[in-house]
């Protein structure tokens, strides 16, 4: 950034020079200047306008690939709470309710609720978003506990539990 500003500044500083040189009836050395100053000025120019891409590539990059692309057919179809013809209805209706697209390990195994993205969870049940929030403020909490240890010692059972809940395995509870 700063070079770019040193290359306009350069071009700035030629064309002052070449217009000097052209009060002055040196022509050789104003069209010299002058075409230096074009070339600095469009070197300038390309790399800022580079640098301006960058910044637009990584401002994209750091969006979701997968900003929920929902078409409004399955949204309307999906809300609606239809009874089925062996009496139950629709999942999402059911209090622990996982959605089609919860994020598994690479082993298979379920990933914690908090760990799932936020339109997973806007279709999960109850209990499953409950329980999302739950482990997210006890991570919280073991986050800005003085130490690990002094977490543990004064966590309650689930608190426990929500903190181990992913690990595989298991990692056991000492007293």
């Amino acid at each position: 950034m700063t070079e770019e500003i040193n290359k306009f500044s350069h071009a700035e500083s030629l064309r002052l020079m070449a217009e000097k040189a052209l009060e002055t009836g040196d022509l050789d050395r104003a069209r010299t200047l002058t075409e230096e100053m074009e070339a600095v000025q469009t070197e300038a120019e390309t790399e800022s306008d580079l640098t301006n891409r960058l910044e637009k590539a990584m401002k994209s990059d750091m969006q979701p690939l997968n900003t929920v692309p929902v078409a409004a057919g399955d949204i309307a179809e999906d809300s609606q709470n239809i009874k089925r013809a062996d009496g139950t209805y629709r999942s999402h209706v059911d209090a622990n309710y996982r959605p089609a697209g919860w994020v598994k390990s690479d082993l298979g195994r379920d990933l914690p609720a908090m760990s799932q993205p936020s339109w997973i969870l806007a279709k999960a049940g109850d209990n499953v978003k409950a329980e999302a929030q739950y482990q997210s403020d006890t991570w919280l909490k073991w986050f800005t506990a003085k130490s690990e240890d002094s977490f543990f010692r004064t966590a309650s059972p689930d608190e426990t539990k929500a903190m181990q809940e992913g690990q595989w395995p298991p990692v056991p509870v000492t007293a």
